[in-house]
């Protein structure tokens, strides 16, 4: 799969505490983390992602085809693969306990959010790490556009949390 991130529309570098996959805006279009990125090319609406503070999220609402099937679910959006790098869930081999498990895909989750929030990491070295990581996904990435983060202050938000432009 191939992933076009628009430097000017990624939100990056605000820290954590802001950041989502796409921030809220009144036209709903907000600029967006480079999971909001992925999130729009697997087929996810704006609308959808529009405040979530990460894929998690998203996952927690896939349903699975057989009630979707069933006609028990409508919402085409819960029929989005993601790739299978990102979410699958595998027995950890190194636990004591057998039963235990551990998801595999939310470490590469994990660190992509890190890098793409981290407020001290130098744009070239984001870019690259967030290419290793996304290929790491079966992801290639290209960044366009020119270098200037999204919103290079930092954001404030009403208290629906939506973004004050």
């Amino acid at each position: 799969m191939k992933l076009t991130i628009d430097r000017a529309r990624w939100y990056r570098g605000h820290g954590g505490s802001t950041s989502c996959l796409q921030l809220k805006t009144p036209a709903h279009d907000g600029p967006r983390c480079c999971l909001g990125f992925l999130a729009l090319a697997l087929g996810h609406s704006e609308r959808a992602i529009e405040g979530v503070p990460d894929p998690t999220e998203l996952l927690g609402n896939l349903i699975t085809d057989e009630r979707m099937n069933r006609g028990e679910v409508t919402n085409p959006e819960c029929k989005i693969e993601w790739p299978r790098e990102l979410i699958e869930i595998v027995a950890d081999e190194d636990a004591d306990d057998p039963h235990l498990m551990r998801v595999k895909g939310r470490v590469l989750l994990s660190r992509l959010i890190t890098v793409n929030d981290s407020e001290i990491c130098s744009e070239a070295k984001r870019e690259r790490d967030i290419t290793v990581l996304m290929h790491a996904a079966g992801v290639e990435v290209e960044f366009v556009g020119d270098g200037r983060p999204a919103s290079a202050q930092t954001p404030e938000f009403d208290i629906d949390g939506r973004l004050i432009t």
